[in-house]
């Protein structure tokens, strides 16, 4: 049997050190991302140790809302396959492949254009920095309090607000992780998926999966969520290595 491991990083695996003063759990961490001198995020050593194991004994794919630069900004045990701009690349090798560009070009064909939802992402969230993620989304960086509300007046968009942290991101309706975690788990004959996730961004996906996990204290959390998905119970890198450890445990290691 083979199995396929999909996990989101930022506040499932990893954590800015800002990110584990807010949510505790903390244990002994390594920087795993510095930009400028400054680091963006840690990786607790038991984490680190249990990814060695998965990438060694299943398909280990990262899955992230990150853009391809972003992530490969993240010091990881290397894979073959990875999923990146919330679904929108599948990296094979480290590099993007030409048949899911493809269908996701197909697929988002019938969307808003981006312009225009760049558009109203501009004018929905004055003052916030606005970003354009592989050409596919867009998000705005700003106050959180502010990004939330604004997050309301763009629900009638036709595109999907999601608000994480200081970031207020408007995606197309069909770009999801879960159809590019399928499709990964095609190429690689898995025939079983274990999904781990923090966000609404995550839920299609861990939904999805055979069995998943979610941090405690995330907003996946807080949402209705079915047996076959296991809350941690504590948040942070605990919940990190306690998502980590049971994925080995599942995978037969």
């Amino acid at each position: 049997m083979t199995a396929l491991v999909a996990t989101d990083l930022d506040r499932t695996l990893v954590f800015s050190p800002a990110a584990t003063r807010r949510l505790g759990g903390g244990l002994p961490s390594r920087p795993v991302e510095v930009v400028d001198g400054v680091v963006i995020s840690e990786l607790a050593d038991v984490v680190a140790a249990g990814l060695e194991t998965l990438a060694a004994q299943t398909v280990l794919v990262p899955t992230t809302t990150r853009t391809v630069g972003q992530l490969q900004r993240v010091a990881l045990p290397e894979t073959r396959y990875a999923v990146a701009a919330n679904g929108g690349v599948v990296l094979d090798g480290g590099v993007a492949d030409a048949e899911w560009a493809g269908r996701v070009e197909e697929t988002l064909g019938a969307a808003m254009p981006l312009d225009e939802a760049v558009a109203l992402l501009t004018a929905a969230c004055p003052g916030a920095r606005i970003r354009e993620a592989e050409g596919l989304f867009c998000y705005a960086v700003g106050d959180p309090a502010a990004l939330a509300d604004q997050a309301f007046v763009l629900a009638d968009s036709g595109w999907r607000p999601e608000r994480q942290g200081r970031k207020l991101y408007l995606l197309p309706p069909a770009l999801d992780k879960a159809p590019a975690v399928a499709y990964v788990a095609e190429l690689a004959g898995a025939d079983r998926v274990l999904a781990a996730g923090d966000s609404l961004l995550d839920r299609a996906m861990v939904l999805a999966a055979d069995r998943g996990w979610v941090p405690a204290r995330s907003p996946l959390a807080a949402e209705p969520l079915p047996p076959s998905v296991t809350v941690t119970a504590a948040p942070g890198h605990a919940a990190a290595a306690e998502i980590v450890s049971a994925l080995v445990r599942a995978t037969g290691g």
